[in-house]
């Protein structure tokens, strides 16, 4: 019984609350797909009556992106973090087009088509602090639940003929289907100022439902990211 009752309170002791962060945080950072069916460079499937085009493969270019993120979290006796950040935020990537097909036809081109896909992202994690003097070092790792909102497509294209293509050719199941990653980070905080960094690497595979010229190869996001946080409690 006695044994029952120091486990007990030995338990209570360390999950007890020892403070509630509320912030808000904004980063930016570069971001891309990876993985088998992407490419630094294809040729643009043109439409030269009206000057638009796909690539023929997905880009693997960073390319900077944003995002912006309301934080909750618990710190508990011990150092353990437990907590949720949602907002919005981009996921875009670029390649490079070297050539222009149309009607059977091949002729050289300069340019690039990009990609951006918008997010909403639901991160839960897990982690520690470590108290540094008088900063508070956060680490932290979990998933990302995002429900993708929309999509654009930019298209940059000039021939050596000096055809221009800039605007992207529209497919109807572009609009993006929701992202799962893993993500990575930390956040060094001074008073109610903070720095923060992660990575996340995509656990889905986009394949085709996506974009239906990948060809049922797997391509995956990839995102570093670097911000500001304001600790608002």
């Amino acid at each position: 019984m006695k044994n029952i009752l120091i486990t007990t309170l030995l338990i209570f002791s360390i999950i007890e609350v020892k403070a509630q962060d509320f912030s808000v945080q904004i980063n930016t950072g570069l971001s891309h797909f990876t993985g088998d069916a992407t490419s630094s460079s294809t040729f643009l499937n043109a439409y030269t009556d009206n000057h638009s085009g796909y690539p023929n493969a997905i880009g693997n270019r960073y390319v900077p992106t944003y995002g912006i993120d309301l934080q909750l979290q618990k710190v508990f006796n011990g150092g353990f973090i437990f907590g949720t950040r949602f907002g919005f935020e981009s996921i875009n990537s670029r390649v490079d087009i070297t050539s222009v097909k149309s009607g059977g036809n091949e002729i050289a081109a300069s340019g690039h088509a990009d990609s951006h896909l918008y997010y909403f992202n639901f991160n839960p994690y897990i982690g520690v602090r470590a108290n540094l003097n008088k900063i508070n070092l956060d680490v932290t790792s979990g998933i990302e639940i995002a429900p993708g909102l929309a999509t654009r497509k930019y298209v940059d294209v000039k021939t050596i003929d000096g055809d221009y293509f800039n605007k992207p050719y529209n497919f109807s199941n572009f609009s993006p289907r929701e992202d799962f990653r893993f993500r990575l980070g930390a956040e060094a905080v001074y008073d109610k100022f903070g720095v923060t960094v992660s990575y996340s690497r995509g656990i889905k595979n986009f394949n085709s439902e996506t974009f239906p010229n990948s060809k049922l190869l797997p391509f995956y996001s990839e995102l570093f990211r670097l911000g500001i946080s304001y600790r608002i409690k």
